[in-house]
């Protein structure tokens, strides 16, 4: 009986699996999208529907840690588990769908770090205003400084994940661009876990 409740447990705390992401490389390997075909009446849904499955998956082992049912420590190992399988190189399926699938893992790389950031942070750094780190990441990102800007991201969606908020003004004001969609991903999962 304890073996199979510890089987059991073992299950439940498997929170994203190669399967499951390589259903969604299936998934795009066999649609038919094409980037010349975007617009804003029709928006990349499967990209969303991704990433909305990632974010999910992501929540649930935050979720895990506040009601105490997973550690911190055993929380950042599931998070860099799944990061290491949706970060993992893929066989190219044409230009249109190897941008597809990449900007979805692009946009993760922010989502990942603000929850490794939480994950193994005693106490977040609050003393500069989020829009102020904002600027600071979208200067460094100016000046080709992807590690620092990436640096600065995590803190600014691990202190979202917590509960604060970006106003609506800044997120309007974000340009176009790597920082931007790491944001993006990490208001996304605000979003859709609220």
């Amino acid at each position: 009986m304890a073996k199979g409740a510890d089987r059991e447990a073992q299950r439940e705390l498997q929170f994203y699996t190669e399967e499951r992401w390589n259903n969604w490389i299936r998934a795009v390997r066999e649609s038919t999208f094409k980037l010349d075909e975007l617009t804003e009446a029709n928006p990349p849904s499967l990209s969303m529907d991704i990433e909305e499955d990632v974010l999910l998956a992501c929540n649930k082992v935050l979720a895990s840690v506040r009601r105490r049912k997973l550690s911190k420590r055993k929380a950042a190992e599931h998070i860099e588990e799944m990061k290491s399988i949706i970060l993992a190189p893929f066989e190219p399926m044409g230009e249109d769908k190897d941008v597809l699938l990449s900007s979805v893992q692009d946009g993760l790389v922010g989502v990942f770090a603000a929850c490794e950031k939480l994950l193994k942070s005693r106490r977040l750094d609050r003393s500069t205003p989020l829009r102020e780190l904002v600027e600071r990441a979208l200067e460094m990102e100016r000046e080709d400084d992807l590690d620092g800007a990436l640096e600065l991201v995590a803190l600014i969606g691990a202190r979202m994940l917590s509960g604060e908020r970006l106003p609506e003004e800044v997120i309007e004001s974000i340009p176009c661009s790597q920082v931007g969609d790491w944001l993006g991903s990490i208001e996304f999962m605000v979003l859709i876990t609220e």
